[in-house]
């Protein structure tokens, strides 16, 4: 919830069953979001909920690093 970045998101511990990471700074959720419908998520957004916004933009897809020549 305050930025700053973690390792990964969740730990898998089996098909069904994983844990949130928490933050380091802070101790909270790193990204709640995950957990979520993307429905929900793009409320928030609509909403200007600032880490419903991050998620969408640095959490929800992978980003492919290209090269531009």
């Amino acid at each position: 919830r305050c930025g700053e970045s973690v390792g990964s998101l969740f730990i898998e511990y089996s098909e069904k069953s994983i844990r949130l990471t928490r933050c380091h700074k802070c101790n909270k959720v790193a990204d709640k979001y995950i957990e979520y419908e993307l429905v929900l998520v793009l409320i928030d957004v609509l909403l200007l909920r600032l880490p419903a916004y991050r998620h969408l933009m640095f959490n929800r897809y992978d980003h492919h690093v290209t090269e531009v020549n």
